[in-house]
């Protein structure tokens, strides 16, 4: 499947150890390198031989101070699996871990704080040393910037965003001698756009590039960035130059873009066409379907938007290409987040390193979910309008290798052959794990009208504890060793362990027995969290009470004090509240006109709202802007019968059930959708994946059936 992006990946290699001074001394000195991976890696006696693996990383050459590279800079970047601390060990010493695409080096690694250095491309390495070859695994990490050393540099000389170049253009043709060069391209496009024959017979790119490159050569014969000015913009000549070469072609190519990209998307339409379908038929896959690992799925929305308006916001092939560059380094970065999130940064490292394929692979799946927010992207179109149209050569920068990786999605797409998910293949739900320490029920005298509430302990001794209540028992919430219940008069009892002020009662001693929450009447629903309660009346309000250090509460802002009886929130009045819902720190509430507000901890998005970063917590109760209404699996709205016949129900979606788990949410709309968001690192959304998920996504295995309960 992958096997074209290797040969390119060999053949980036092989040009690169022409140009980069540290490749061509790791080909030098690779022998006494390996003598010493193999010192670090001592054969053992007790577990059968294994080959030996490692990395070399590689700086790109432009951030080196010198092309001198001593073995002292070799030895500081070859790592080795240190499987004993779950880091990697360089030759001299030191640890650094992979988190995602990123090498992070510990503060005091030369005297210098820690440092973040950004994986660009991986490639797989051999060397005449390394023999048996089926004895070691060397992996070449091409590196923007030195582990020690070094400086700071961009990634490609040639990025260019548009601000960039059009000052660079307006410098450049300040001089005389580069005026005439900038008036010749203006009248070239207007000739052209002018013509009685259609502009698309002048703009193939042989004929563009012709005019490129000849204002490129004007430019660089007649002596303009010789001057001290120029100079500004860049050290070194050959990184003027390929600025230079850059910004002609993007002032070139900006003029013609829309009228050349429409050619192209017209030429490509069939091509574009055998993705669409390819992309239909996938609609339902899962990430486990594209043999994503479970510990790198993880919600990749800002990668998914980033590709989803490349052709809209971009003008210029360069545009378009470092749109899809961002978008892959932003697929990097919220792996990389999503690692941290779950404490998983500690893990072996053979579970942290994201190898090429891994990125193809979280590509492939990417690229399904653009098509269901543009199922007319013009895939093809794009790669082929970058082919033709970028003038510059970008092949083995990161560039290159994220136009690479497109161009492998691509050729995968319109393929003959596909292993992943046959027409209708549905993504089913995985198991939901997890432990209840604690289970309730109630009966019922019809005789007498009392109710007696039974509770099971822990999963060591289910034993039966029955509590008798001189009223109907309408509603009961369990939680971590206590309890609540709801009576038909509107009283609430609690009882269990008292600890952070849950029980709602100012003694904050344990209750063995259920006992009545004073403050409050006219009571209908109470949810039990971690740490916290949630209790709505018949009028509609919530009051809160129990630990406060996440904001779960409701109030003005969190704090470490607990809060022991009962509290209005005051930002839910105005509001009629029908039920609400906590989970281990965040809270939910469900009004009559079916919104839904959420506060509280967000660390795995269980808050569901879009602009809330997941580091923070948000204290005040906010609607989540979502559209309840259920789709069916082809994502058009589906309408239920009315009850008691009649028609179709087409009123506008809303929630009518809520519910919460440790760090996930649950809503049943009106029209029986089931949507969820939060953590789904052990499978409990039920959406065929271990990805956390940040904003309501419905459940379409179950857009069969209406769901009636949670």
């Amino acid at each position: 499947m992958f096997s074209m992006w290797s040969t390119a990946a060999a053949g980036g290699t092989a040009a690169a150890a022409t140009t980069n001074p540290f490749l061509a001394a790791v080909e030098l000195h690779f022998p006494l390198l390996l003598r010493h991976v193999i010192n670090l890696n001592p054969p053992r006696t007790d577990t059968p031989p294994s080959s030996i693996k490692f990395l070399v990383c590689v700086p790109q050459s432009l951030s080196l101070l010198t092309s001198d590279v001593t073995l002292a800079d070799l030895y500081s970047h070859v790592l080795v699996a240190d499987a004993a601390v779950g880091q990697y060990q360089t030759l001299d010493g030191t640890y650094v871990a992979i988190a995602g695409s990123y090498l992070l080096t510990k503060p005091g690694l030369d005297s210098h704080p820690g440092r973040t250095v950004r994986i660009v491309m991986t490639d797989a390495y051999s060397h005449p040393a390394m023999t048996p070859p089926d004895a070691y695994q060397c992996m070449i990490l091409h590196i923007n910037r030195p582990l020690v050393g070094g400086v700071a540099v961009p990634e490609d000389m040639g990025e260019m965003d548009r601000a960039t170049f059009r000052r660079y253009i307006a410098m450049i043709r300040a001089y005389p001698e580069s005026a005439p060069v900038f008036s010749s391209i203006d009248v070239f496009v207007q000739d052209l756009l002018s013509s009685r024959k259609p502009p698309q017979h002048y703009l193939t790119p042989r004929r563009l590039r012709h005019v490129w490159t000849t204002c490129v050569n004007l430019l660089d014969d007649n002596g303009t960035l010789d001057t001290d000015a120029a100079l500004l913009i860049a050290a070194h000549s050959q990184h003027r130059q390929i600025q230079l070469a850059q910004a002609v072609e993007s002032y070139l190519m900006e003029q013609v873009h829309d009228v050349a990209f429409s050619a192209v998307v017209a030429r490509c339409r069939s091509k574009d066409d055998a993705v669409h379908t390819a992309w239909r038929r996938l609609e339902m896959a899962t990430p486990q379907d594209f043999n994503i690992s479970r510990e790198f799925q993880c919600e990749q929305r800002q990668a998914i938007d980033l590709i989803a308006h490349t052709h809209i916001h971009c003008h210029t092939p360069l545009a378009m290409l470092m749109q899809l560059k961002r978008a892959l380094t932003c697929l990097n970065e919220a792996i990389s987040r999503h690692l941290a999130r779950h404490r998983r940064v500690a893990a072996p490292p053979k579970q942290q390193l994201l190898s090429t394929d891994d990125v193809l692979d979280q590509l492939l799946y990417i690229l399904v979910q653009v098509s269901k927010q543009r199922p007319a992207f013009p895939l093809a179109a794009i790669i082929s309008y970058i082919e033709d149209y970028h003038f510059v050569n970008s092949s083995v920068s990161a560039l290159g290798f994220a136009l690479a990786n497109f161009q492998v999605a691509l050729e995968w797409f319109t393929s003959s052959h596909s292993p992943i998910a046959p027409l209708g293949r549905v993504a089913m739900p995985v198991s939901i794990q997890g432990k209840q320490s604690y289970l309730a029920s109630f009966t019922r005298d019809a005789a007498t009208s009392s109710s007696c509430c039974h509770v099971l302990g822990s999963a060591a001794s289910f034993h039966d504890h029955p509590f008798h209540f001189p009223h109907t028992i309408r509603h009961v919430a369990c939680g971590a060793r206590w309890f609540g219940v709801v009576t038909d008069n509107g009283h609430l009892f609690t009882w269990g362990d008292a600890s952070g002020g849950r029980l709602g009662v100012a003694d904050r001693n344990n209750m063995q027995v259920p006992t009545r929450v004073p403050q409050l009447s006219h009571v209908v629903q109470v949810s039990c969290g971690g740490w916290h309660v949630l209790a709505c009346d018949l009028h509609g309000h919530v009051y809160s009470w129990g630990m406060n250090a996440n904001g779960q509460l409701g109030h003005a802002a969190p704090s470490d004090d607990s809060i022991a009886t009962p509290v209005l929130i005051d930002a839910l009045c105005g509001v009629y509240i029908s039920a609400v819902a906590c989970g281990a720190v965040h809270s939910l509430a469900v009004t009559s006109s079916g919104q839904v507000y959420s506060w509280g901890s967000n660390r795995f998005d269980q808050l569901g709202q879009r602009d809330v970063d997941d580091t923070v917590s948000q204290a005040i109760p906010r609607r989540i802007e979502q559209d309840w209404g259920g789709r069916n699996r082809r994502f058009e709205r589906r309408h239920v019968p009315l009850d008691g016949g009649g028609g179709l129900d087409t009123r506008p979606g809303a929630a009518m059930q809520v519910a919460a788990g440790t760090n996930h949410s649950m809503v049943i709309s009106r029209d029986g959708a089931l949507f969820v968001w939060g953590c789904g690192h052990t499978g409990q959304l039920g959406l065929g994946s271990y990805m956390d998920v940040s904003v309501p996504t419905q459940v379409l295995t179950r857009s069969f059936y209406p769901n009636l309960d949670l």
